[in-house]
C-alpha cells in the first residue's frame, strides 16, 4: 500500500478496515512525501515516525537552488481509526547558508534589532556551528498570539 498526501492539509484521519491485506500479511504500508521545505517530520497516530533535513539527509537531500525534495518510508497503521500529521518547514535564512554550516543562533529581539534576517546583516552577529545537527528530536511548538510582528523561532533543546 502506498499513501500519497496531494492536498494542501498536513493532517489527515482515516479509518483501516481490519481485514485489508497488510494487516493481515504483517507488512507495512509506504507513507510517500513531497515537500519543500527543509525539514519535514512525519507523525502517525501521535509517533514520531520520520525526521528529515532535506541539506544532510542522504536519502532526502535538496541542494541549495532546489530544496524540495522526496522520501518514502514504510509506517506503522492500526485497524480502526489512524492520523497522519506533516510537520514542513523552512528556515528563515538564505539557504545556501544551510549547505556548508550547520548554524544555530539564538535570534529573538536581538536578532531582529541587529537585522539578521537581511543579507547585510547576516554579518552582524558570531555564528557558531556544532559538530553535529540534532538528530532523531521531536520539536516542542508554541502557539503566540501577536497583534503586528509575529516572531517565529526554533528551540533546539529545552531542559
Amino acid at each position: 500500500m502506498l499513501m500519497r498526501f496531494c492536498k494542501f492539509s498536513s493532517y489527515d484521519s482515516f479509518d483501516v478496515d481490519e481485514n485489508e491485506e497488510f494487516l493481515r500479511i504483517g507488512s507495512r504500508p509506504v507513507l510517500q512525501v513531497a515537500s519543500k521545505g527543509h525539514a519535514l517530520h512525519a507523525f502517525v497516530n501521535q509517533k514520531l515516525q520520520v525526521l528529515l533535513y532535506s541539506s544532510h539527509t542522504a536519502s532526502a537531500s535538496g541542494n541549495g537552488s532546489d530544496i524540495t525534495f522526496q522520501f518514502g518510508s514504510p509506517i506503522s497503521l492500526r485497524a480502526g481509526k489512524n492520523e497522519i500529521a506533516l510537520l514542513s518547514m523552512t528556515v528563515g535564512l538564505q539557504s545556501f547558508l544551510l549547505t556548508f554550516f550547520y548554524i544555530f543562533l539564538q535570534i529573538g529581539l536581538e536578532g531582529e534589532h541587529r537585522n539578521i534576517y537581511r543579507a547585510d546583516g547576516i554579518n552582524n552577529v558570531k555564528w557558531v556551528s556544532p559538530s553535529k545537527p540534532p538528530k532523531n528530536q521531536p520539536l516542542t511548538w508554541y502557539k503566540v498570539l501577536a497583534k503586528e510582528n509575529a516572531i517565529l523561532y526554533t528551540l533546539i533543546q529545552v531542559t
